[in-house]
């Protein structure tokens, strides 16, 4: 269920903000990042590594605003924010592949990573540049 998942995501971001040292009156912000990220990442299911460039974009979006709100480092928002679609468990199965010797799956499994990354990386780095020259220009 959808409920469920989206539990999972705050729990994930609040427990690693808790990982990451993050101040405590924060981390119900770090878990609302991830829990919103994920929503979106729930709401765009046929393309996945669309989905998750626009979920990016959309927690890195939060960090920001969230940082200046609450005047502290986006950083802590950000970090805990993308960790529920990180492909943790997409590595796991490329490096498994790799290990046995099954080069076709582990070329299936690492292409995928390797997308989920770039636009984990490119939701990123646009919304920063466009904050960033925003920011300049007044």
């Amino acid at each position: 269920m959808l409920i469920y998942r989206l539990v999972g995501a705050f729990l994930a971001s609040f427990t690693f903000g808790i990982m990451f040292n993050v101040q405590k009156k924060e981390l119900i912000f770090c878990g609302f990042t991830g829990f919103l990220g994920f929503l979106v990442l729930e709401f765009f299911q046929d393309f996945p590594v669309i989905n998750i460039f626009f979920a990016t974009v959309v927690v890195t979006t939060t960090s920001i605003v969230l940082s200046k709100v609450r005047k502290t480092i986006s950083t802590n928002y950000l970090t805990t924010g993308i960790i529920p679609y990180v492909p943790g468990a997409a590595l796991y199965r490329t490096m498994s592949h790799v290990v046995f010797t099954e080069w076709d799956y582990a070329l299936e499994a690492g292409s995928q990573v390797f997308l989920t990354a770039i636009a984990i990386a490119f939701g990123v780095i646009i919304v920063v540049s466009c904050y960033n020259a925003i920011r300049s220009n007044n």
